[in-house]
């Protein structure tokens, strides 16, 4: 019988999904917040779903895979890997403009201009 685990063949796999849930999150003390940073570092390594980000406005912007996840993340992050109390709230929202070139009806050759808004989190 030949062994079977010389044929097999394991490739390694890569998901990349974007996360659905995303809040702002602010150390309850100013002066705590290096600690904040290194916990989302040490948070981003041991969960590669987790999102970090930073935004323009200077808010630590941290995105999960659902409710349940995003709980058990701050609870880890305030627990384990940061050791600070947080202030949790809602990320602002991202706006987007997308413009969109359509030709005229009065076959003139000329293109109307139209501009969508789009909000997202």
């Amino acid at each position: 019988m030949p062994c079977l685990y010389r044929r097999l063949h394991l490739t390694p796999c890569s998901l990349q999904a974007t996360p659905i849930v995303q809040v702002a999150l602010l150390p309850k003390s100013v002066s705590d917040l290096p600690l904040l940073v290194e916990g989302l570092r040490l948070l981003n390594q041991a969960d590669a779903f987790v999102e970090v980000t930073v935004q323009t406005n200077g808010e630590h912007v941290l995105g999960a895979a659902g409710e349940v996840h995003l709980e058990r993340c701050i609870k880890d992050l305030e627990e384990r890997f940061a050791g600070v109390l947080l202030n949790v709230r809602p990320s602002r929202r991202r706006e987007t403009h997308i413009h969109i070139f359509v030709p005229s009806p009065h076959r003139t050759g000329q293109f109307l201009h139209h501009e969508l808004r789009l909000f997202g989190w």
